[in-house]
């Protein structure tokens, strides 16, 4: 383990960083020296980093607490616009299933009861998968054109 170094030490020795470290008393510090203009005289400020550091704590704490809170609400939000549009979504694809079988039924019922003759034909065989009924007689289901 390597010796600790007093920030008293550190900043004679010429450091003049914002110091972290140790007190004689082994009590967490937070220090700054600087030269005295015109003498060989450093001042120095030392303060405890939990009396330093409370202050920050005591600002920062609500801070902290609004930006989780608003958070949270942006989260919120976003999954109840999310639920909004998949229900959306969900409608509009009932809709279009509703407004798919209709058309199936009118195309159905135009096939089915349409005097003239209408045939279902497979491109790629010629073979005629469906008639309407105007034509059950002439032409045999399965029969190739």
């Amino acid at each position: 383990m390597a010796p600790v170094v007093l920030v008293v030490v550190r900043a004679a020795l010429g450091d003049r960083s914002l110091l972290e470290g140790v007190d004689y008393r082994d009590v967490p510090i937070l220090a700054a020296a600087r030269p005295v203009p015109g003498s060989s005289w450093l001042v120095q400020v030392r303060m405890g980093q939990k009396e330093a550091l409370e202050a920050w704590d005591r600002e920062a704490r609500p801070l902290f607490l609004l930006f989780a809170g608003m958070l949270a609400l942006l989260v919120l939000l976003g999954v109840a616009q999310w639920r909004q549009d998949l229900r959306l979504r969900e409608r509009l694809l009932e809709e279009a299933r509703e407004e798919l079988a209709r058309s199936e039924a009118r195309y159905r019922n135009f096939f089915e009861n349409h005097h003239a003759m209408m045939w279902v034909v497979d491109p790629a065989t010629g073979t005629i998968l469906e008639a309407n009924p105007a034509d059950h007689l002439r032409t045999p289901k399965g029969a190739a054109l």
